[in-house]
């Protein structure tokens, strides 16, 4: 790993992967119908924003700052990052490819798989940060929020006029 990389985000990320793996195991279900759901609709495949591939590839584990954030615009950067975990598992190796160049220079030197699984394991460790802020705030109404961004997410991905892959 780029030694600017390990700093910029405060070292490893091998603490995120515990968090990573339980966002995944809750999230695998609802993903893969997703995924599928986008597929009937002839959805998947189409051209991205190479810009904001290039953001999701770089995105870094929650912040102390966006753990602050009031209550209205935690529900909106949960459905961000649930778009951005969309995004990821289904953009092409071009485009990632292509993102890639657009961001950091080092990010350029990694292979593209090894960039899509960082941001992975990142984008599914902050909707595990989140979730537990969300359970910290607002007890057993985090699950009713999580569903909320969920339901969001599924009718945006799913309608034609929404690209969020």
């Amino acid at each position: 790993m780029p030694a600017a990389l390990f700093w910029a985000f405060g070292g490893p990320i091998w603490w995120l992967l515990p968090l990573a793996q339980r966002s995944a195991a809750a999230t695998s279900p609802w993903l893969e119908a997703l995924l599928e759901a986008r597929h009937r609709a002839g959805l998947t495949g189409q051209p991205v924003d190479t810009r904001v591939l290039a953001a999701d590839l770089a995105v870094g584990p929650l912040t102390a700052r966006e753990a602050q954030q009031i209550p209205a615009w935690q529900q909106w950067e949960l459905e961000a990052d649930v778009l951005r975990l969309v995004r990821l598992v289904e953009a092409s190796w071009e485009a990632l490819e292509q993102a890639g160049r657009l961001g950091d220079a080092e990010w350029a030197e990694w292979p593209v798989a090894e960039r899509r699984y960082w941001a992975l394991v990142v984008t599914l460790g902050r909707l595990e940060q989140r979730y537990r802020l969300l359970a910290q705030r607002q007890g057993k109404g985090a699950a009713w929020q999580w569903l909320a961004a969920a339901k969001a997410v599924w009718r945006q991905a799913t309608r034609r006029e929404a690209q969020p892959a």
